[in-house]
């Protein structure tokens, strides 16, 4: 029985040595352990970003839709700078390309300027400081899909797809003169600056309630 066992024992010692003997480490390595492997992927291409309701076809990175406070802070700028007839303050306001919107009367940013350079020359404005002239609860706000040539307002022929086509009701003194100051209705032509992250006046009217 004994030479049985031992028999039985003998191949699996012999699987065991075969290869050589194992290496035992005498010492806790030294040298930091390095990471596992980590797959890195690229990050995925991201869109140029587009209004929404604007129907594309792909896949699209949408804007955050422009607030009615956003506008209303355009307003109450232009309104603050005809206060203090801050001729560059108003420039600011305006695209490189801005025009007038006013009816049968439309110029670009230059004739724009001088027309309200012959303003500031009266010297009037002072009369609305302090004044609330800007009705914004009454604001009204159009987006480019829902104008065109049939609807009121007309859709202005600079309009772009992504801009803003808005109507403030004005509530201003009249001058020395008894000329208004400003007119009945003010419109602005809205449209996102991208470069400054901000919007800005591509045109503007000043109309009067017939």
């Amino acid at each position: 029985m004994v030479l049985a066992a031992l028999a039985l024992l003998a191949p699996a010692s012999a699987a065991c040595g075969h290869g050589g003997a194992l290496e035992t480490a005498l010492e806790v390595p030294t040298t930091p352990r390095q990471p596992d492997g980590v797959l890195v992927e690229p990050p995925p291409a991201v869109p140029s970003p587009n209004d929404p309701g604007a129907a594309r076809l792909g896949v699209v990175a949408l804007r955050p839709p422009v607030s009615d406070e956003q506008v209303a802070a355009v307003v109450r700028a232009y309104v603050a700078a005809l206060e203090y007839e801050a001729t560059e303050d108003l420039w600011e306001l305006f695209t490189p390309d801005a025009v007038s919107l006013e009816p049968g009367a439309r110029v670009n940013r230059v004739g724009l300027r001088q027309r309200y350079d012959e303003r500031f020359r009266r010297g009037e404005f002072h009369r609305l400081r302090g004044l609330d002239i800007a009705r914004l609860d009454k604001l009204e706000r159009f987006g480019f899909a829902d104008l065109g040539p049939a609807t009121d307002p007309q859709r202005p022929t600079e309009m772009r797809d992504g801009d803003l086509y808005v109507r403030v009701p004005m509530s201003a003194p009249l001058g020395t003169n008894g000329e208004k100051l400003v007119g009945d209705v003010l419109v602005l032509l809205l449209r996102r600056d991208e470069e400054q992250k901000k919007l800005k006046i591509a045109g503007v009217a000043e109309i009067d309630n017939p």
